[in-house]
């Protein structure tokens, strides 16, 4: 048996072969599921829509990700570092939470829309824990895949948002033109752009396909409409060009270098947001941040008072939540995740989800370098003011892929005691 830097004991070229086999097919179950956005399925399947096959709920890069995801757990004696081991128990924990809350939903007859769970966080837990058999250059190759396709999403955004024309189908009427990208939503394509820049600063990039690649992250992330995104996108910036370390200078010229840096940032600013603004990419800001979007979320808490707290505290059928939410608060939508998984899961449930959510954060950030921490931090806060956390899509997934490919390298190894 021989250890190697994969974490991975490999004793046969066979061995060895199909773990690039499994490795490709993660790779490529990454890659459909970030370009076949629901929209472009619903054109074939019933993906979101009521009706059809069961099998036809799951994203079909689903299916993929979790064949070569189990083969990998299956295969591989696995040794982690502590930090590793840690973020591997809150996936394992995650994955043992989806299946606890997918039995308790069939159990009380409330798993109507429940596909998301498999979709969103169960597919995300079972790649994550495989990506962890991998060596770190195989990591960062997948993060590196994850921000191409991100980065083309926001390439492909902001020129939608000048030619007033979408790419993809989009079913949904909205008084505001809005681009998606590659995503299947425009905030969708603003929260992963805004996450997005702290990863590229924990790229091993050349440092002017740095900023370049930022800029493009952040005029996709207003181009989308998503002002809370923009917020972000704008708070990571300034984040990470106050945390720059330039290891390699002196402490003066860091010094200089970082002062320096915070002068032409604030030059540029006045002259970048005009440029946003004459392209039509802030309007969503002329009226500031309140508005009857905004109130929506705010709104939607009435929704309490129209059921029993056996309701709140267990949960109930959410199709009728959405007709009440419809009809007598007249909302469109349930704009708010935590609302979604309360009447879904009920309090008690939600409580425990959400704790576990918040144990598998806190392990993804321990001792990660600062771009990751506030990437992921941004992530959290942008995406719990939406739905983006209780509806199918790929953003979990991305987040996860792409904290661990950029991670800070481990400094030691343990040896592979157990199999997972």
């Amino acid at each position: 048996m021989t250890d190697i830097t994969s974490n991975t004991t490999i004793d046969k070229p066979a061995e060895e072969l199909w773990r690039q086999l499994l490795f490709w097919g993660i790779a490529f179950g990454l890659i459909g599921r970030l370009l076949l956005n629901n929209n472009v399925l619903d054109l074939f399947i019933n993906y979101t829509s009521s009706g059809g096959s069961q099998l036809g709920k799951i994203h079909p890069a689903s299916y993929l990700l979790l064949a070569s995801g189990a083969g990998v757990v299956l295969s591989f004696r696995i040794g982690l570092t502590a930090d590793e081991a840690r973020i591997a128990r809150a996936l394992f924990v995650l994955l043992g939470a989806i299946v606890a809350l997918l039995f308790w939903m069939v159990a009380n007859g409330h798993a109507t829309a429940a596909g998301y769970l498999v979709d969103t966080y169960l597919v995300a837990a079972v790649t994550g824990i495989a990506i962890l058999a991998f060596p770190p250059h195989w990591r960062m190759l997948l993060g590196d895949v994850v921000l191409v396709i991100l980065l083309a999403s926001a390439m492909l955004g902001v020129v939608e948002a000048v030619m007033h024309f979408r790419l993809l189908p989009y079913p949904y009427a909205e008084s505001t033109f809005r681009p998606t990208g590659l995503s299947p939503h425009p905030l969708a394509l603003g929260l992963l752009s805004a996450t997005a820049i702290g990863f590229v600063a924990a790229t091993r990039w050349p440092t002017a396909w740095k900023i370049g690649v930022t800029l493009i992250f952040a005029v996709g992330t207003a181009a989308a409409g998503a002002r809370i995104a923009t917020l972000g996108a704008a708070a990571a910036i300034a984040l990470i060009i106050a945390l720059q370390s330039w290891p390699s200078q002196p402490r003066p010229i860091r010094l200089r270098l970082r002062s320096l840096a915070f002068v032409v940032g604030a030059l540029m600013l006045p002259v970048v947001i005009l440029g946003l603004f004459s392209f039509g990419f802030l309007g969503r800001f002329q009226g500031g941040l309140v508005d009857a979007s905004s109130l929506a979320r705010v709104d939607i808490y009435q929704v309490f008072h129209f059921f029993s707290w056996h309701d709140i505290l267990f949960g109930t059928d959410i199709d009728k939540v959405d007709r009440i939410v419809n009809d007598q608060l007249d909302l469109e939508y349930i704009e708010s995740s935590l609302i979604i998984f309360i009447f879904q899961f009920g309090l008690v449930a939600t409580v425990f989800f959400v704790a576990v959510l918040a144990t598998l954060t806190r392990a993804l950030v321990r001792n990660a370098g600062p771009a990751v921490v506030i990437a992921t931090l941004i992530f959290v806060v942008v995406a719990l003011s939406n739905n983006t956390l209780s509806s199918k899509s790929p953003t979990v997934l991305s987040l996860i892929v792409l904290v661990l490919a950029f991670r800070r390298p481990s400094r030691g190894r343990q040896p592979g005691r157990v199999r997972q």
